[in-house]
């Protein structure tokens, strides 16, 4: 196998198992922050189509939440996947460029709540300023794409980034398996802080960064192998 068809291999496990995830959110079951982005909840969202899901939290809004729903006017750009019910958010699935007006129903005991949004899905941007693992700078890596693979295997890499005017790191989280893949691990890191790569093909690292004014997630993947 070429150096090349082993890295696409890599891409669409990787990718295969954030979908997976995210589908498994919308079933109820538990979720790390930063599989898909977090998106807070505005009236006016703004996503690029590189995130394919993004979880809508609500915060206090979304307390005794027993069920939220959503209803989108333009299903060819996002559509709703589902309701996590411990995390109290609503999984959106995000297609292609353009805008979608999204009425979005919190049910809890006492009644039910309607929130409206207008969501605009627009095109990838790389939010990092710079990105620098290991000494190396990777910030033209993400030029055009959110993941990059990195040849780390068993060894440790400090990672830093600084984003562009706008953007702050939410959150890095590393997830792995042990070497003899008998226990997953997910482990936040601070902006600035040592990474410890796996012996073994099986670490992410996802980078969520946000855009306040924007109301915008990015989210960033390192693939080791």
């Amino acid at each position: 196998m070429t150096r090349t068809a082993k890295r696409t291999g890599i891409f669409a496990a990787v990718f295969a198992v954030i979908i997976a995830c995210a589908l498994l959110i919308a079933t109820q079951t538990s979720y790390a922050d930063g599989y898909a982005g977090t998106m807070k909840y505005g009236k006016k969202i703004t996503v690029s189509i590189q995130n394919s899901v993004v979880m809508v939290d609500f915060g206090k809004k979304a307390k005794g939440a027993k069920d939220i729903t959503v209803k989108s006017s333009n299903k060819k750009v996002a559509k709703g996947l589902g309701f996590n019910k411990e995390e109290k958010q609503l999984a959106l699935e995000i297609k292609k460029k353009g805008t979608a007006k999204l009425t979005f129903k919190i049910k809890t005991k006492s009644g039910t709540k309607t929130y409206k949004a207008t969501l605009k899905a627009v095109a990838y941007k790389n939010p990092a300023k710079k990105i620098t693992l290991g000494g190396k700078n990777i910030t033209k890596k993400f030029k055009s794409h959110v993941y990059y693979d990195y040849k780390l295997k068993g060894k440790k890499a400090k990672i830093s980034i600084k984003g562009i005017k706008g953007w702050k790191v939410k959150t890095i989280v590393h997830t792995y398996y042990t070497d003899d893949f008998t226990k997953y691990h997910v482990k936040k890191v601070k902006n600035g802080g040592t990474i410890k790569w796996a012996k073994n093909d099986s670490d992410t690292v996802i980078v969520t960064m946000y855009n306040k004014s924007k109301n915008q997630t990015e989210s960033l993947l390192i693939i080791g192998y």
